[in-house]
Formats: C-alpha cells, structure tokens, sequence
C-alpha cells in the first residue's frame, strides 16, 4: 500500500500492519488499513489488538504533526481506553480518526474512532498523550 501521507518516524509495527495514513494535519489524523488473514483473530474477526493498535496510532499522530518537514515532534500515550462495538472480517477496510480535544501545553486529550468503509463503529476510545521534551511546540524538534 502506498500512503498518501507518510510521517517519516512511523514505527516498524505500523507498517506491519500494512497502515496507510490518509490525513494528517495539526489536530488530526485518518489512516486505514484493509484486512488481510494476519489481522483476523480465531473467530475470523478483526483482533482487538488491530483496533486498539488504530486507536492509539491515531491518537498519537494528529497530536504530533509538525508543519516543517525537516523536524518532528514525539508523544507517549499515558492512557488510552478501548470500547469495541462492532466486528470487521476478511477484505473489509478499517477507518481510524483521531481528533485533539483540548489539553494544555505538555498533555493532550484527544478522541479516537475506527469504522469500517461503510462507515459502521467498529471501535472508539480516548487517549491522554504527553509530549516528549522539545515536542511540545508545532516547530518540533530536528529529525
């Protein structure tokens, strides 16, 4: 898959998952991901894990975007919580939203949802993320 953004310090695991960020811009995030086999638990549903995962990953990057492309910003999620409503299946697109709610200057809460491509809630949660020193200015820090 190719994204039509693509930050520069994605982890390894995200593109494990064969995740492709579609939006990215200050305050908010949208990437998706298209089941495949590797994503399916026992049941032949999508692991909670996936959707937690899609969660954070959302959460995380609309809180880190950096408008200059020779620098970035960085975040840790101190909490995220996981409400899981619907189920996906084989060949179905997962959807993630993240959105800054509000926070201050070193922590941010932000609000994350992961629908299907028919827009059906598979999963919502809420995230506290705390920037990493440097990062808590839109400037960032050099990469």
């Amino acid at each position: 898959m190719t994204s039509l953004f693509k930050p520069d310090d994605v982890f390894s695991f995200t593109e494990l998952m064969g995740v492709e960020f579609t939006i990215w811009k200050e305050n908010e995030a949208e990437l998706k991901v298209e089941v495949l086999g590797h994503h399916l638990n026992r049941a032949n549903v999508v692991h909670g894990g996936v959707v937690a995962a899609m969660l954070d990953n959302a959460a995380t990057f609309c809180a880190i975007w950096c408008p200059d492309p020779d620098r970035k910003r960085q975040c840790v999620t101190l909490s995220l919580n996981c409400n899981f409503i619907g189920q996906a299946g084989l060949g179905d697109t997962l959807i993630a939203t993240g959105r800054v709610r509000g926070g201050g200057r070193k922590i941010k809460f932000v609000d994350a949802e992961v629908h299907n491509q028919n827009g059906d809630l598979i999963g919502k949660g809420e995230a506290v993320i705390r920037y990493r020193t440097g990062s808590e200015n839109l400037e960032g820090i050099p990469k």
